[in-house]
């Protein structure tokens, strides 16, 4: 199975498709993808009627990523990818789109992270391994990088 998502630090580096962090595609992962519409809307005083007009040209993107199982050294590079302060904390993903039908490389912000240990060395008491890992990515909207 090829990768679901491939992660890079800059745009440049999107761009040229180098520095980039291939997300683990091990077995039971869930990649969710949601798709929101941005509008600026309100009600009319005289029926409650909704109007709304579209603030953006195109639908942002969340990616709702989960494993369940995944080793310290695969979790710490995905962590590490969004921790060090890349464009002060943004990514940029390389994904298949549901909509587009079609890779696309956005840019995205992190949301929470979770994960439960499960495997610890019994002598330094390190996680060694860890369940139910997830990150979830926010689409900023801007521009995307045409492939």
């Amino acid at each position: 199975m090829a990768n679901f998502i491939t992660m890079y630090k800059s745009k440049s580096d999107a761009s040229t498709d180098t520095n980039a962090l291939a997300i683990p595609d091990p077995a039971y992962q869930s990649a969710k993808q949601t798709a929101s519409t941005l509008v600026n809307s309100g009600r009319s005083a005289r029926n409650g009627e909704v109007y709304a007009q579209r603030v953006s040209d195109r639908d942002l993107s969340k990616l709702e990523l989960t494993w369940k199982y995944l080793t310290a050294n695969q979790w710490s590079s995905i962590l590490g990818k969004i921790q060090d302060g890349y464009e002060s904390f943004y990514v940029w993903i390389k994904y298949f789109d549901m909509q587009e039908n079609d890779w696309v490389i956005r840019k995205f912000y992190p949301g929470d992270r979770t994960a439960t240990p499960f495997r610890i060395d019994s002598t330094t008491k390190k996680t060694l391994s860890w369940i139910d890992c997830s990150v979830n990515f926010i689409d900023t909207g801007a521009e995307e990088i045409t492939l």
